[in-house]
């Protein structure tokens, strides 16, 4: 035991007492560890806009992070556990390229952001429509406009689809219900619907009855008149009779000063009648004259 003692005295003391002693000093560092990718974390862009993010976590050391191999990053945030997080941010839909590298190797994994968009189309169908077929037919075309609008996809990127043109269609002698979808650039979707009637004509229905012509005055400091006309009667047919106005203005409206020819027509005998209202405007203008003046006194 002494000898040991004196053993470890000596080799302590022997560079204070012989400085051409030297003692070599060994430093063992760590090997480096391959990258590994943990986890990615996605949060999806807006519509187009550019705030997406993906959120990266890896292991290893010295880590340095790139995304389409165009953006290189120092360091991320290591935490206790040994992992290393960064987040890319500003990123628009995309399928990204993302790599953790150090001095031992690399890794990479593809990620796509996505559109965060959950929200349908708003579409809009028409009112139910009733319709005529002309005398001798069985079929006729419908016009109609499906529109619908989103609040990211633009108009041309909205997918309207149905069984028939959304813009119009022909149809035969029935009820039909018509439906309609339309489908945003993030496969959100939203329908309507509406019943088109195409009905038999009615044969030998004549108008037999039209509102006499009129003329009316037009309101005080207006130009206007709110005139109501009576019924058209049609006489004869199967019943089925379909009147529409073709030109003028409806009962109970606001007519301006002038003369309004009002045209009715049944539908498939185009029987009709035409008569007029005529508002006359008998307010009288207002002039206004200088003050009196007193010149060369």
């Amino acid at each position: 035991m002494k000898q040991l003692l004196l053993f470890f005295s000596l080799l302590i003391l022997a560079p204070i007492f012989n400085p051409s002693v030297v003692f070599a000093t060994t430093v063992v560092t760590p090997p480096e560890v391959l990258p590994d990718i943990v986890s990615t974390v996605i949060t999806n862009a807006t519509c187009d806009n550019a705030d997406g993010k993906i959120t990266i976590s890896a292991t290893g050391n010295d880590l340095e992070f790139s995304i389409d191999n165009y953006e290189t990053i120092a360091s991320g945030i290591k935490t206790d556990d040994g992992i290393t997080n960064y987040v890319f941010s500003g990123l628009v839909t995309h399928n990204y390229f993302v790599m953790v590298r150090n001095k031992s190797g690399v890794i990479s994994k593809s990620v796509f952001v996505g559109s965060g968009d959950k929200t349908p189309p708003v579409i809009t169908c028409p009112n139910n429509i009733e319709v005529y077929v002309e005398q001798g037919q069985s079929i006729r075309f419908v016009d109609f406009n499906v529109t619908a609008t989103d609040n990211c996809s633009s108009t041309d990127n909205i997918v309207i689809s149905g069984d028939y043109n959304n813009t119009g269609d022909f149809f035969i002698i029935a009820d039909s219900k018509v439906t309609f979808t339309a489908t945003d650039e993030a496969n959100n979707t939203a329908s309507c619907s509406f019943i088109v009637t195409v009905s038999d004509g009615d044969i030998g229905a004549t108008v037999v009855n039209c509102p006499a012509s009129v003329t009316v005055n037009a309101d005080a400091n207006a130009c206007s008149k709110t005139v109501s006309y009576g019924p058209i009667t049609i006489s004869g047919g199967s019943g089925g009779n379909h009147l529409t106005q073709t030109t003028g203005i409806p009962s109970a409206s606001p007519f301006p000063v002038g003369v309004t020819v009002n045209t009715f027509e049944e539908f498939n005998t185009k029987s009709s009648c035409s008569f007029s209202i005529t508002v006359t405007d008998v307010t009288s203008p207002t002039i206004t004259c200088p003050s009196d003046n007193n010149f060369g006194s």
